[in-house]
């Protein structure tokens, strides 16, 4: 796996700070961060994760686990200094941003500066979300609209839910099989993010993030659905940079 394949959206810039590595949610490609590469500033590289089957993995078979596609990406940040990334997932990509962390504090990898979990619950939460992955196509399409996070251009072609279907039950079977082995409380800060009307994942089940690192936990319910990334996505950037600015010094 070559780094442009993992990172098909990638602003890099010898004069930035720090690198944002965003993983998306389930059904997503990492097309979905490249409108961020602007709007998070020169200071801010942003390297969005392309998982299989996905964008410009597109015909890969999907991946059969979150340990392999924490330990396809925990390869590539080996050799980054600690300190010089965060990391970011929505949903199926806050677990993997979270197991990711996780694995790198296990291999005595680089830390992060920061941690950030959005439209997730946390690890040790007991909330439970309905199975998504065993539904009939009916009642997965109705789930998906719910959600409000697919094109309504997909739902309603049949020809590309019959290649869509599939791969995102793939995805939501990631989620279910999550199992969590807890770990020490990292030292690094952590921003959850959640939304008011989500679903899925109730605000409090995302106060529960505080429980997983020693260091401040910052804790943000938005205005909006599952997918409030993409509804207030201005807000939603404007908290990932202010922390990331925090880690960085550049607050004074």
């Amino acid at each position: 796996m070559t780094r442009s394949t993992l990172f098909p959206w990638r602003n890099i810039d010898p004069s930035a700070l720090a690198t944002l590595v965003c993983i998306p949610s389930a059904g997503g490609s990492a097309s979905v961060f490249r409108p961020w590469t602007d709007e998070l500033g020169l200071a801010i590289d942003v390297a969005a994760a392309e998982m299989p089957g996905w964008g410009t993995r597109y015909g890969e078979l999907p991946a059969p686990s979150i340990a392999a596609l924490v330990g396809e990406l925990a390869e590539e940040l080996e050799e980054t200094p600690p300190g010089r990334f965060a990391l970011f997932g929505h949903s199926l990509g806050g677990l993997v941003a979270y197991s990711l962390a996780r694995a790198l504090l296990d291999r005595e990898g680089p830390s992060p500066l920061l941690l950030v979990v959005s439209g997730v619950a946390a690890p040790s939460s007991a909330v439970q979300t309905r199975r998504l992955s065993t539904l009939c196509d009916e009642d997965l399409i109705d789930q998906l609209r719910t959600l409000n996070g697919t094109a309504p251009e997909i739902l309603d072609d049949a020809e590309m839910l019959r290649h869509y279907l599939p791969m995102v039950r793939k995805d939501f079977e990631l989620v279910e099989s999550f199992r969590h082995q807890a770990g020490p409380p990292f030292d690094f800060p952590i921003l959850a993010l959640g939304g008011s009307r989500d679903p899925q994942v109730p605000p409090s089940a995302v106060r529960g993030w505080r429980k997983e690192t020693r260091a401040q936990c910052r804790v943000r319910i938005v205005d909006g659905d599952h997918f409030f990334i993409h509804q207030r996505r201005q807000e939603v950037l404007e908290a990932i940079l202010w922390e990331l600015n925090s880690e960085l010094g550049l607050l004074g």
